[in-house]
């Protein structure tokens, strides 16, 4: 008798048992709490976050592309060959004729007055200038602008610089806009030969406008006076400090 009362209590302990386990079972997972079928919110373009760049991210992209370029990173346009090269690749495209050319000075200038910079490269056969190339950039490209060391003479911090056809035939310019095959230039003043009669007629012009030798005279001592773009040596650290 006690042992049928003994398993009858059994029974019941298991009965409360599997009662309060069927209790604390976890919630099964409905289709509405499956991540592989709950639909998929698309963000608004109101919601996210969108870039736009600030006038410090727009001032800098100038300063990166022309470093980029002196790095042998990215290439430039070059407005006389009508091509994209690589500055090195640049240096080297005639050698068969010329020899590889080096950059051994550089400066930085707004020479046409847009409020954004030029670089300006000093180009060497040996140990000598030959020419120069002027770095402009506009809408994130950068564009060569080619000039034969006579053309480019004595730059000035304002902008202007002379240039020599020949002894005689002598001025002073300044960049007014940089197109993008050529430049636009203003020539302040000059002297022109003319070689048509039995004697050379030397005409002098200021402002575009006739005047005599001597105040032509006067004109290219004040040009001398101004003071002279500072050039640096051509290395990493400098395209890293002066660039800007």
């Amino acid at each position: 008798m006690k042992s049928k009362v003994y398993i009858l209590f059994l029974i019941l302990v298991l009965v409360f048992s599997l009662s309060a386990c069927s209790t604390n079972k976890p919630n099964s997972i409905t289709n509405n709490d499956n991540p592989s079928s709950s639909p998929i919110t698309n963000t608004s373009t109101n919601d996210a976050t969108i870039h736009t760049p600030s006038p410090e991210d727009e001032n800098s992209l100038p300063t990166n592309a022309y470093k980029a370029v002196l790095q042998n990173d990215i290439a430039f346009i070059s407005t006389e060959d009508n091509l994209e090269f690589f500055l090195n690749d640049f240096l080297s495209r005639n050698s068969e004729y010329e020899g590889i050319y080096k950059v051994t000075h550089f400066t930085v200038i707004d020479m046409d007055g847009d409020q954004i910079s030029e670089v300006i490269l000093e180009l060497s056969l040996g140990d000598y200038p030959d020419q120069y190339e002027i770095l402009h950039y506009s809408n994130g490209k950068v564009y060569g602008y080619n000039y034969v060391y006579r053309g480019f003479e004595m730059p000035k911090e304002d902008g202007t610089y002379s240039y020599a056809n020949s002894a005689s035939d002598v001025g002073t310019e300044k960049i007014l806009n940089f197109n993008s095959d050529a430049v636009e230039i203003e020539t302040l003043g000059y002297a022109q030969s003319d070689y048509s009669g039995e004697n050379i007629v030397i005409s002098y012009f200021v402002n575009n406008a006739s005047v005599a030798k001597e105040d032509f005279d006067a004109f290219i001592d004040q040009q001398n006076k101004k003071k002279d773009l500072q050039w640096y040596a051509f290395s990493a650290e400098n395209i890293e400090e002066k660039v800007f």
